[in-house]
């Protein structure tokens, strides 16, 4: 045999038995390890150029051959995943060897393509797959590629899909084509869901505690009645923990039986239950610490001995106890539930324990994000400060007042441990929103026609918190401008400090309006929800186009100056002021005119209500009532008096309609005010709600016409009206839209209004 032969035989055996990386190489030499490289060479490569995977190689000409070196080369190229086997070549060459890397490349994918698919886009379908072109050709990628475009089938109700794959291989190149062949099916829906053992609950109930539904008259829309194979994987988990939620600690959910039905395209679905005992709480004892009396604990679960066990009730419950331990500085308090079953008499003796652990001070709170606000702007909306006592509540309630002030889209705090063992470091995470905007929006309401608005202003003006905006409102009745700064944190306090300029024009029905003037306020925080405050406006007003038939004591053409302070008092839990949720809000205002012109005076005191109900749903109640009246002899001028009517208040009505009437049937106003409004909002996506609405008002006093009113506050007496709406954000604020139908229409007015909105909720 000739020696090169016996070389590369011998290298063959050896780096087999050193690697099974080496399996099925071609080396040759006897003692390699005593040779110099003289040369290394590619061979089998087409896509990956040679300098490339030379640079992974690290046998070097020059130097002495290394098995352990070869091995590592070997797996560095197998590691690139594009070659399929790696074998390597030694040959004498020029008083040393040549080692030759002999490269099988996978074929990459140019290009691939779906074909039948009818009811599901290509872009659809791209966004599920993971395969891309130019990655190498891989039997698992394509496999994976195959159950996507399945899923997605799955979850439109196609349950029998079948996809297969095509290829053509561009040997040349090194490429491969690949088509997916869709084979649609039909479309199956879910015609019924069965369970199976449920006596404690109805199928009914059962079914409104899972996602998965029933095909029904809706589905086009609602797109239920699909067969989700991973949701309902969920769904059964949620029938256990339901009947965990109502005593039945032991039941448990077998494996449903999914009846796919080929000829009645239709699916039938049957899941098994096995019930087991319902157990209730016996006993609830507290253990292992005396931070809280017994008696505060008890108070502040939900969970009661005789009642029905409730496992959601408990997680609640202890996340509640937690809140009380952080309260106090444990923020790391461990509190461990042992429940104790007794299967004879159906109860669970219930053991909280609790290990408080260390009291955990606040450490560093780092701030990042902010490229625009100052430091200073978030760090003076914080509860808690470094050094103090670490209080979770206080936490949450700082990521609310973060969100309040509008100047972020996201605000993320975490906690991690800090230097020392009983220190916690606050790391604050804030997404800042384009506070500066120029912006101009178009609306719609029935009475007013085409409004429209403009705005020019700064929320976050040089990064300081303050508020510079210049606003202009036009209708067929009014044009409206505003000029406003305001400081919230004069002095670095928490005292609010704001300065106005504002021009109105108001062409009403019955008299038109020109005013002007400018004003200033102070207002200061007391606590944390609660703000008092005074202001002060000098207006000029000009009173015109009062018929004279029209004309009263109160009611005609007048020039008037009016000086008054404004006093108010405003206590504010609402989790989101321009998306709450929960808490509520109360606002007390008065008037005082007369420091020089117009004597008068105005209150209104206004309350509103938001809590989270059933089903995502959020429900709120707002109420307002307002007087006023002349002093001194003097009485209520007519644009001083309450209007009532559109998007603000009374919705479904306009300003024209409510109250008592001249004698061409229009609003003269009143000064006496009474509404109800309440809502049931539902959140569709983040930021944007739905609602339906009821409303209950009217304005109240003297007139030509007081048929639909009275001359005082009546409950009798009020105009109401029904009617859905939107409130989403857009990038020039809170926006609402609502169409109102009136409950008592009278004579010659429309059925109802449509009203455009901007600004926050109520």
């Amino acid at each position: 045999m000739h020696t090169k032969n016996w070389r590369a035989l011998a290298l063959t055996l050896l780096l087999a038995l050193l690697s099974p990386v080496l399996s099925g190489t071609a080396l040759a030499s006897g003692d390699l390890e005593s040779q110099k490289i003289t040369d290394v060479k590619v061979e089998g490569n087409k896509r990956i150029t040679e300098s490339t995977i030379l640079y992974y190689i690290h046998s070097k000409v020059g130097e002495y051959i290394s098995y352990d070196l070869i091995r590592e080369d070997i797996q560095r190229i197998y590691d690139l995943g594009h070659f399929e086997d790696v074998k390597v070549d030694a040959q004498d060459y020029k008083d040393g060897t040549r080692l030759t890397f002999i490269l099988d490349e996978i074929p990459a994918v140019r290009d691939f393509k779906f074909r039948g698919n009818k009811e599901v886009k290509d872009s659809e379908l791209l966004e599920k797959v993971t395969i891309s072109r130019g990655a190498a050709y891989n039997k698992a990628l394509i496999q994976s590629t195959i159950d996507k475009i399945k899923e997605v089938y799955q979850n439109k109700g196609f349950c029998l899909t079948k996809v297969t794959t095509k290829t053509r291989i561009i040997k040349q190149e090194n490429l491969v084509d690949i088509v997916f062949l869709v084979k649609e099916g039909e479309k199956f829906g879910i015609s019924k869901i069965r369970f199976k053992g449920n006596k404690a609950f109805t199928d009914k109930k059962l079914l409104k505690a899972i996602e998965t539904k029933e095909e029904g008259w809706f589905s086009w829309i609602t797109r239920s009645g699909i067969y989700k194979k991973e949701s309902f994987k969920t769904d059964l988990l949620r029938i256990e923990m339901f009947y965990r939620d109502h005593g039945f600690l032991k039941a448990t959910v077998g494996d449903p039986v999914v009846d796919i039905r080929e000829k009645e395209e239709k699916i039938y679905i049957t899941i098994p239950i096995d019930e087991g005992p319902r157990y209730k709480v016996s006993k609830i004892a507290f253990s292992g610490d005396e931070t809280f009396k017994e008696a505060a604990l008890r108070k502040s679960i939900s969970i009661k001995v005789g009642e029905v066990f409730s496992l959601s009730k408990l997680r609640e419950d202890i996340s509640t106890l937690s809140q009380m331990y952080s309260a106090k500085g444990y923020a790391y308090a461990d509190i461990i539930p042992q429940r104790e079953l007794d299967d004879k008499k159906k109860t669970v003796f219930l053991d909280i324990q609790f290990d408080k652990g260390e009291k955990i001070y606040v450490g560093q709170i780092n701030i990042t994000g902010n490229t625009s606000s100052r430091d200073n702007v978030i760090r003076r909306e914080f509860r808690l400060t470094e050094g103090e006592l670490f209080d979770s509540g206080k936490l949450k309630r700082t990521k609310q007042r973060l969100m309040n002030t509008g100047f972020f889209e996201d605000v993320k705090i975490t906690t991690k441990k800090g230097g020392e063992e009983n220190l916690v470091n606050v790391d604050v995470n804030v997404l800042e929103k384009a506070t500066g905007s120029i912006s101009a929006g178009v609306g719609y309401s029935s009475f007013e026609k085409t409004l429209l608005s403009a705005n020019v202003s700064q929320n976050n003006f040089l990064g300081y918190g303050q508020r510079l905006s210049f606003d202009a409102q036009f209708s067929a009745l009014r044009n409206n401008y505003y000029l406003n700064f305001t400081e919230p944190y004069l002095f670095d306090r928490e005292i609010q400090a704001s300065v106005n300029l504002f021009r109105r024009e108001l062409d009403y029905y019955n008299f038109s309006s020109d005013s002007s003037g400018a004003g200033f306020s102070l207002g200061k925080a007391y606590g944390e929800y609660m703000k008092t405050g005074i202001g002060y406006q000098f207006e000029f007003v000009e009173i015109s186009n009062v018929e004279p038939e029209n004309q009263t004591g109160w009611f005609y053409n007048r020039d008037d100056v009016t000086s008054r302070v404004l006093p108010y008092f405003t206590y504010d839990s609402r989790d989101d002021y321009f998306n709450p949720t929960t808490g509520y809000k109360l606002d007390t205002r008065a008037e005082l005119g007369g420091l020089g012109g117009v004597k008068f005076y105005k209150m209104t005191v206004e309350g509103t209500v938001y809590k989270p109900l059933i089903w995502g749903l959020v429900g709120m109640i707002h109420g307002k009532i307002g007087h006023a009246s002349g002093y001194g002899g003097e009485t209520m001028p007519n644009y001083e008096r309450f209007f009532m009517g559109g998007s603000n208040d009374l919705r479904g009505f306009s300003f024209d309609e409510v109250g008592p009437l001249d004698k061409y049937n229009r609003s003269m106003g009143g000064t006496q005010s009474l509404l109800i409004n309440t809502e049931l909002q539902y959140e569709i996506f983040k930021n944007f709600r739905a609602l339906v609405f009821y409303d209950r008002g009217n304005v109240y006093g003297t007139g030509f016409d007081t048929s639909s009113t009275s001359t005082s506050m009546s409950l009798s007496k009020m105009r109401h009206a029904v009617g859905i709406g939107v409130r989403f954000f857009s990038p020039i604020g809170p926006i609402g839209l609502a169409y109102g139908w009136k409950l008592d229409k009278r004579p010659g007015e429309r059925d109802g209004d449509f009203h455009f909105t901007m600004g926050g909720a109520f």
